[in-house]
This record gives structure tokens, C-alpha cells and sequence, in this order.
């Protein structure tokens, strides 16, 4: 049996950087402290994305929701009438935000060309029954120089942060005549 010398047994060379390649192997498997802890940091880092989107994830949710205020139950009096005339609009306005987010004006378009705005009250005034139920009433006068025939609108309104709503539509038949108001008294020629 022979015996081995040991003590002249070739030691394993440093390399380059003055790491032997047994060194650089256990580095690569199990990986250095500095390795170590900026893995721990990555995960730590996740952690606290997690934790993050757990506390802000039904805001962020929300704010994908529609926040548009939508407008429902139109009505239009009278539907007809000549050159003149004065009409109440009323519609019920829903907004997720709120009716103190809402602007107070009713936006319309005729046929799809000639813009106008409403001034919009649900204050039990100005020809609304009822204060805060939601109920919207503006007044507008049929103008002077409107064609006689039946005119289709476009209605819709917006919030304060400039979310528009649905549309709605309407018509008004512009009959003959003019209506003159003098002293809130209004006569038919």
C-alpha cells in the first residue's frame, strides 16, 4: 500500500482575482452576502408592492369605475308651440360623485349642429317643485327666427371635473306664429 504524501500535494492555484475556482463554485451555488442581501432587499421591495396594492387597490379599482352623471326621465313642456314660446325642460340627474360635483347647465345640440345651454335649478325655485330631489328644471324660449317644423335635440350634462353623461333627445314643433311676452302677460299673433 503506498502512502500518500500529503503535505507535497498540489495546492489549487488562485486565479486571476485571487479566488480559487472551488471559491467561485460555492459563490455561484449558495451565492455571495452582498448576492444575498440584495435578494433579501428585491424581496423585501415585493413585500411592500403587495402590501401597497392592497391598501390602494379598491381606490384604483375606482377610479376605472364610470364617474359620468347620467340623465334620465326627459320631459319637455309644452312639445310644441310658435316663435316664442317658453318651455320647461325637466330631467332627474344622477351623479357618483355627487350633486355638488355637477354643473348646473344643461347642454343641447338641433340636430346635431346649433349649440345652446340651460341654466338648471333643483332649488324649489325658478319653476322647480321640488329642492334637492334630484329633479332638474330649466326654462329657454323657442327663438324668434326658428324654422316652422320639428326640430330634434340632443341633450346632456357634465360634472365639474368634465365627465360628460348620456344623451338624451327631444323634439319641439315650431308651429306658426309668434309669441310676444310683454309684462309677463304672452299673446299669440
Amino acid at each position: 500500500m503506498l502512502a500518500r504524501n500529503t503535505h507535497n500535494a498540489r495546492k489549487p492555484r488562485p486565479s486571476r482575482a485571487g479566488f480559487t475556482s472551488e471559491y467561485k463554485l460555492k459563490v455561484f451555488l449558495l451565492g455571495s452576502k452582498t448576492l444575498r442581501r440584495s435578494a433579501a432587499g428585491f424581496f423585501k421591495n415585493i413585500f411592500l408592492f403587495l402590501v401597497f396594492l392592497a391598501i390602494t387597490g379598491p381606490w384604483v379599482i375606482a377610479q376605472g369605475e364610470d364617474l359620468s352623471p347620467a340623465i334620465s326621465d326627459l320631459k319637455v313642456q309644452p312639445g310644441k308651440g310658435p316663435a316664442g314660446t317658453v318651455f320647461t325642460i325637466t330631467l332627474r340627474i344622477t351623479d357618483p360623485q355627487g350633486h355638488d360635483d355637477l354643473e348646473r347647465t344643461l347642454f343641447q345640440r338641433r340636430e346635431g349642429r346649433e349649440s345652446s345651454e340651460i341654466t338648471l335649478h333643483d332649488d324649489g325655485l325658478n319653476g322647480d317643485v321640488s329642492k334637492g330631489d334630484g329633479i332638474y328644471t330649466g326654462k329657454d324660449r323657442v327663438p324668434k327666427t326658428a324654422a316652422k317644423a320639428t326640430h330634434l335635440f340632443e341633450v346632456f350634462v357634465r360634472d365639474k371635473s368634465g365627465h360628460r353623461s348620456n344623451l338624451l333627445e327631444y323634439t319641439f314643433t315650431v308651429l306658426e306664429g309668434v309669441v310676444i311676452h310683454e309684462e309677463g302677460l304672452a299673446r299669440k299673433l
